[in-house]
């Protein structure tokens, strides 16, 4: 009878852990939102399931090179309807996206900054480096900006992108 008691318990334990991986898979890991068409919360496994980019740059030692992958911004503005392709100059030059960390911590960016027709290099929402997933400390996903000469862009814990627009009505 004892033997028994203690399987059952082991097992609910394994059906607990399951179910908390599962649900804390689900959980909306960062959020677009603001001036868009349609807000959007993420997962990471929505972000794996989009279209992928992958940018190289120095390590912050000068030691070597990192490799990213995630996706691209102009992709995740085009899925909340702030398409940098389908906005006239004076609309792209208007808006800007706010980035913020888990920490408090925020960059900002010009919607120029992150059209294909504006800018050479693609920042990207990375959520791998090197093939592997983020250190912990990085977070789920961190802001790469491939064409900044120091890091400080590179927001690490992404929580939640937001568009504004300045000069309303001008």
């Amino acid at each position: 009878m004892r033997l028994i008691s203690k399987f059952l318990m082991a097992t609910a334990v394994v059906i607990t852990g399951m179910s908390v991986a599962s649900a804390q898979d689900a959980k909306p890991a960062m959020e677009i939102s603001g001036n868009v068409a349609a807000p959007l919360q993420l997962t990471a496994t929505d972000l794996q399931g989009m279209v992928r980019s992958s940018v190289s740059i120095p390590n912050r030692s000068g030691d070597g090179i990192r490799r990213y992958e995630g996706v691209a911004l102009w992709r995740l503005l085009d899925s909340v309807g702030v398409s940098t392709e389908k906005l006239n100059a004076k609309d792209i030059a208007k808006r800007y996206l706010t980035v913020r960390g888990a920490d408090g911590f925020e960059v900002v960016f010009s919607l120029a900054e992150l059209g294909r027709a504006y800018a050479e290099d693609e920042v990207i929402l990375a959520d791998r480096m090197d093939g592997q997933p983020l250190p912990a400390s990085r977070g789920s996903f961190q802001i790469i900006v491939p064409g900044d000469l120091r890091p400080t862009r590179n927001c690490y814990q992404v929580i939640a992108l937001t568009v504004h627009e300045t000069n309303k009505g001008q």
